[in-house]
């Protein structure tokens, strides 16, 4: 059975909707909560696919959350080992920050709420987005929480943005994924976040309400396409499951 290895951040930010995509597809799981002092890994045997999730810490903070430079260090050995990886809003800026790339605070403000993402023509070709870029004409409305943006790392193909955010995805090599926007996530997490996180949803003239009110019309449609997405990616982490079997 393949083995994917899960890096979760924070209480609030979980897999999801990939959860239900992970057990579709037969998948074992091992979650790591580093913020809850659990170890990290230092290598990437005996798993098949690396999935980082997303969190209020920044990358740039390692001397406050010192977890983060070890997962750092895992993300880079799973991307010199060609291990797929998955990185969400958080995961998304490690993956980015162990590419090379420079992570740092979006000069015109955090991206909160729901919002437009357009995916470039480059997704269009790209095995695990193009299904996506053809149903919605490579636009679509995901869930945003983030203040942090990142360059494209050199090597990547950037693969959408949005109008706040220059690179909102990116692929690198033949199954690596960064998406800085949430598919995954439910009604529950975004109340628990716009709970946990109130005066970020006040500092962007919103509320709690407004935000789970166009919840409720939205995420059939994103979550819908998460499925997609993440099930495309996990096509890859079992041809990598099978290409390493002995």
């Amino acid at each position: 059975m393949p083995k994917v290895l899960v890096l979760q951040h924070h209480l609030a930010e979980t897999l999801g909707i990939y959860a239900q995509v992970l057990t579709q597809f037969s998948v074992e799981v091992q979650i790591v909560h580093g913020y809850d002092g659990e170890a990290i890994p230092q290598r990437m045997r005996g798993f098949d696919g690396l999935v980082v999730m997303g969190g209020p810490a920044g990358v740039y903070e390692q001397t406050q959350f010192p977890y983060l430079a070890d997962e750092l260090r895992l993300i880079d050995r799973a991307v010199k080992s060609d291990s797929p990886v998955f990185g969400v809003c958080l995961g998304s800026q490690l993956l980015a920050a162990a590419l090379g790339a420079s992570v740092h605070r979006n000069e015109i403000g955090p991206e909160i709420g729901w919002h437009d993402v357009l995916l470039s023509e480059l997704a269009a070709a790209d095995s695990v987005w193009s299904t996506v870029h053809a149903e919605q004409q490579g636009q679509f409305s995901a869930f945003h929480w983030h203040g942090d943006v990142f360059d494209v790392p050199d090597g990547a193909v950037p693969l959408a943005h949005s109008e706040k955010t220059a690179c909102q995805a990116f692929v690198y090599g033949r199954a690596i994924y960064g998406t800085l926007f949430h598919m995954e996530i439910d009604e529950h997490q975004i109340r628990e976040m716009a709970d946990l996180f109130a005066a970020d949803v006040v500092a962007t003239q919103q509320t709690s309400a407004s935000l789970l009110k166009d919840a409720t019309t939205r995420l059939p449609t994103v979550n819908g396409l998460g499925r997609v997405v993440f099930s495309n990616w996990l096509s890859l982490v079992l041809a990598a499951s099978e290409r390493r079997a002995p």
